[in-house]
């Protein structure tokens, strides 16, 4: 078994917080950005992640205090289809997505049921 330099990790954690380029970017870029433009530049570097992520809450809300559904849909659909779409964005918001060939099945199938049905997200 290899032997850990301890101490050698906590310098290079330690360098690489208080480092002044990380100080700036975390604590005063990425916070004026967010107060700014209402997002920081992080949040771009996996936009696919950072949406899912975002989306996923909200979609189970809209979920719950839902009050109308599409013309053409019971309630009963309405909710399979609102399960699938938070299943897809639920997967696509984890950290380690498990690439089987269910998993992307079930991704492009939800992905089509927000496109179809995007501009029915309202209550």
């Amino acid at each position: 078994m290899e032997k850990i330099d301890w101490w050698g990790a906590w310098f290079n954690i330690r360098y690489h917080f208080w480092h002044p380029r990380f100080l700036y970017k975390y604590f005063i870029k990425h916070p004026y950005q967010k107060i700014t433009r209402g997002h920081s530049d992080n949040e771009t570097w996996s936009l696919d992640w950072s949406l899912a992520k975002w989306l996923t809450p909200r979609l189970k809300t809209f979920k719950k205090i839902n009050m109308s559904t599409p013309a053409s849909l019971s309630q009963e659909e309405w909710d399979e289809i609102l399960d699938k779409m938070i299943i897809t964005f639920e997967l696509i918001a984890k950290e380690n997505w498990d690439e089987t060939e269910e998993n992307i099945e079930k991704t492009y199938e939800g992905l089509d049921l927000f496109r179809k049905w995007f501009l029915d997200l309202w209550s």
